[in-house]
């Protein structure tokens, strides 16, 4: 099994090579607790990202964190496992 931080920086350089694009690694923090894994814009639009291992899910407190980011206009990519993943989530949004 992939670990997250392998899948991480595998889902940061396909959203680098994007144009219009910049993205980072959101570092855990003590007040920022439940925050996505990959935040950033693509082509003028909010981008998170929840990263996990295959079969892992969100916990409690980072679905409300994702909720918050969606009312606010964000895209949201929950759970991603892979780069195809987090492709199919903004291919909808209209932004492949």
């Amino acid at each position: 099994m992939s670990k997250e931080s392998t899948i991480t920086a595998t889902i940061l350089a396909s959203l680098k090579r994007l144009p219009q694009s910049y993205f980072f690694k959101e570092h855990g923090a003590q007040y920022h607790s439940g925050e996505p894994d990959v935040v950033g814009c693509l082509e003028g639009r909010s981008v998170v990202i929840e990263v996990k291992q295959p079969g892992k899910r969100s916990r409690p407190a980072q679905l409300a964190v994702q909720a918050r980011w969606r009312a606010a206009g964000a895209i949201v990519v929950v759970d991603a496992t892979c780069w195809e993943d987090v492709r199919a989530v903004i291919g909808e949004a209209g932004l492949l």
